[in-house]
């Protein structure tokens, strides 16, 4: 994966599926000069605290991946509809977001 920046992890405890938790990165890309594109990979995830408290969950084996859609909301559905869960942001149980800058090279 080239260019493209990770901006997030969020679990979530999904509604159906039979899945207990989903890890899912987020990231993004510049699609075109002002126009990003967003992709979701969701990761099975375990419970561990409080053995890392500022990280209590692992990533475990990767379940799907969205391709580089419009929106956010978007990719994440991608995974949703490829898992047969709902990850909703009521079912989100912890997210860490990671400050990120998209760098442009402008032609002189």
């Amino acid at each position: 994966m080239a260019g493209e920046v990770h901006y997030a992890d969020t679990v979530y405890q999904p509604k159906g599926g039979g899945i207990g938790y989903v890890w899912c990165e987020e990231y993004a890309r510049m699609h075109t000069l002002i126009e990003a594109r967003y992709q979701n990979i969701a990761f099975e995830a375990t419970h561990t605290a409080p053995l890392i408290p500022e990280r209590p969950f692992e990533k475990g084996k990767r379940l799907a991946e969205s391709g580089w859609e419009k929106t956010p909301a978007d990719a994440r559905k991608s995974n949703e509809d490829a898992l047969g869960v709902q990850l909703d942001d009521k079912s989100v149980i912890w997210r860490k977001t990671i400050p990120v800058s998209f760098p442009l090279k402008i032609p002189t």
